[in-house]
Parts: structure tokens; sequence; C-alpha cells
């Protein structure tokens, strides 16, 4: 999927913004579509996300830079995770 394509999806689908909410909706199998993770997030919240969407099967799309995501969803600062809602 391009960059392109994730804005879209990103604005056009109810999502959950940060770690907090993306890992108790993973854990809580709360419906998730997919996981939208940024190439640069720290390694230890990279791993955990990852982790837990491989043992839910959630599918994890890639997005370059967590500034990027953040703008992508409309906030003033970075984000290291999103979750789409299906």
């Amino acid at each position: 999927m391009n960059d392109k394509t994730v804005n879209e999806l990103i604005k056009a689908s109810k999502r959950l913004i940060g770690l907090k909410q993306v890992k108790k909706a993973i854990i809580d199998s709360v419906g998730l579509r997919c996981v939208i993770l940024a190439d640069d997030t720290d390694k230890h919240i990279r791993d955990l996300i990852l982790q837990l969407a491989k043992e839910t099967r959630t599918e994890v799309i890639n997005y370059p830079r967590k500034d990027e995501l953040g703008a992508a969803c409309g906030i003033d600062v970075s984000c290291a995770v999103v979750g789409i809602l299906k």
C-alpha cells in the first residue's frame, strides 16, 4: 500500500491514535482492521506492537515517519501507531 492510499485510509476511517489506545484495542480484540506503525518508532514500542499484532493476526502497515503519521491523522504532534477500526 502506498503512502497516498494509507493517508486516504486514515482520513476515511474511524481510528485510534497512540500506543495506549492501540495496544488496548489489540489486546481486547476490539475489531481493528489494521495497525499503521511508523518506521522510526522506538524499538521497544515497535517490537511490542509487532508481537501483539502477530499474536492476534492483525495486519501491520508501515509508515515512513512519526511526524508524517501524526500530520496524516490531523494532529500537531508525532504519532508512532494508529489503529484503524473495522
